[in-house]
């Protein structure tokens, strides 16, 4: 893999942050920012996706019985978004 310099501006409480990150993992500051850029994403585990649905549905399921979905999101289209009207 071939690398460029570049130099950017980022507001000095990012950068003292993402130094502090550095520090704290053992990487190069370099390092942690190719890691916050990075767009690549593994493979997808479509079990794993589904599984963490079912368990959140599990999780939530009794609170959203009686709850209108297209009725929130019609609301939330025409009116704003105001959960706490619900």
């Amino acid at each position: 893999m071939s690398y460029i310099t570049t130099n950017i501006r980022i507001p000095e409480e990012d950068y003292i942050k993402l130094k502090a990150e550095a520090y704290e993992k053992k990487k190069s500051f370099s390092a942690v920012i190719r890691e916050k850029i990075k767009t690549d994403k593994p493979e997808d585990n479509v079990e794993d996706y589904f599984k963490s649905v079912d368990a959140l549905r599990n999780k939530i399921g009794d609170k959203l019985k009686g709850f209108d979905v297209v009725e929130f999101l019609r609301k939330d289209r025409y009116e704003g978004h105001k959960i706490n009207n619900y």
